[in-house]
């Protein structure tokens, strides 16, 4: 007991999410218990990875698990039931009576430790004991996903908007990558939509209040999507001013500003143009049925900025159609707005081959996309 430092609290004052992020962060090994009604469930940290969670609820055990997921009938878990002993532990019996294999075994508690893990992170009252102790870990079977992925897809879990209001701070607040947020990433398992706001957070221009416009989630889940790649490190916010106190504007000249819209249309271009080659290399000619099929799309949610706006035979979009149709809009407004539209291509690209192609190649294709986005 010499070697263990133990912290108690309230929920109410820290959220699990924090509060296991600042373990992880430190590298720590321990044991956080959370005390909810009449419950006790506990996380188990090992060297800053959440390995392993548990729970004094009925209905959390491996037994209840399996057979509320139908990995096993309820003639099994009646018989494996009756078996159990000390020494002898419901899931080993289960295999031996071939109700179920060791591999599903396996990874039916790691999903059962995820569910526990998720069913607090919604936790809004009670208390916390975390004692900070090695961890044996022979026993168990351990997650094998990194803990930044692990908090990430938890957080989904919380539906309390006061929590997440008080993450995010101020609606005028600009969120940007963090120095190592490259390295987050590779941690997670993002979807589409979840890279797409990542990437509005990259242009360091664009407000709480502007993304919830631009995300193709509702203002709930951007904002609860902000909160959680606030909380693994992986984005940092800034006060929307500049070191005078002024807001941020682009540049006033409108040669500058044609230049840089000019230059945004090329990185992009390079983003199109290798979604099209992915595309075209399947589909040959056809590739230019998916592309239309993209772009109404995107006419339907941005006409105004993508009137009469094609992609090329190398998927590459024309700058000077888009200056044209931004003329109307005034300048300090036309960076931001080009953006939107550049990125809902992107968007609606990915989508029609995940539409053509499946999940797991439009899920391949974004991660490359990603990369594309960080050279």
């Amino acid at each position: 007991m010499d070697d263990e430092l133990i912290i108690r609290g309230s929920l109410e004052d820290a959220t699990l999410p924090e509060l296991l992020r600042s373990i992880c962060k430190s590298k720590e090994s321990g044991v956080l218990t959370c005390f909810v009604r009449d419950h006790k469930k506990s996380v188990f940290v090992h060297k800053g990875q959440i390995i392993f969670a548990s729970s004094s609820f009925l209905d959390d055990r491996l037994g209840e698990f399996l057979l509320r997921s139908g990995r096993i009938t309820v003639r099994a878990f009646v018989e494996a039931t009756k078996n159990v002993r000390p020494g002898r532990r419901l899931g080993a019996i289960l295999c031996e009576s071939n109700a179920i294999s060791p591999d599903d075994l396996v990874e039916s508690v790691r999903e059962q430790v995820r569910g526990i893990i998720h069913s607090l992170f919604g936790a809004l009252k009670g208390t916390y004991e975390l004692i900070l102790k090695e961890i044996d870990t022979q026993e168990m079977i351990v997650l094998n996903t990194p803990s930044e992925d692990t908090i990430f897809d938890a957080v989904k879990s919380i539906t309390s908007w006061s929590r997440i209001s008080k993450g995010i701070g101020s609606f005028s607040n600009v969120f940007v990558p963090a120095h190592d947020s490259e390295k987050i990433l590779l941690n997670l398992s993002l979807s589409s939509e979840e890279t797409h706001l990542f990437s509005l957070c990259e242009k360091g221009r664009f407000s709480v209040e502007e993304i919830c416009g631009m995300s193709y989630f509702t203002n709930f889940e951007t904002c609860r999507t902000l909160w959680s790649f606030l909380l693994i490190g992986a984005l940092e916010a800034h006060e929307s001013v500049d070191s005078s106190g002024e807001a941020p504007r682009r540049p006033a000249s409108s040669f500058d500003l044609e230049a840089d819209l000019h230059d945004l249309v090329e990185k992009y271009n390079d983003l199109y143009s290798h979604i099209y080659e992915y595309a075209r290399h399947r589909l040959g000619e056809e590739v230019e049925t998916l592309t239309e099929r993209a772009m109404l799309q995107v006419y339907g949610s941005m006409p105004n900025v993508t009137r009469n706006l094609r992609l090329d035979l190398y998927g590459r979009a024309d700058f000077d159609t888009f200056l044209v149709n931004l003329s109307p809009v005034p300048e300090e407004g036309r960076y931001e707005l080009l953006t939107a539209a550049l990125e809902e291509i992107v968007y609606a690209l990915l989508f029609e081959v995940g539409s053509q192609f499946g999940s797991d190649e439009q899920t391949r294709l974004t991660r490359e996309i990603q990369n594309l986005r960080h050279r």
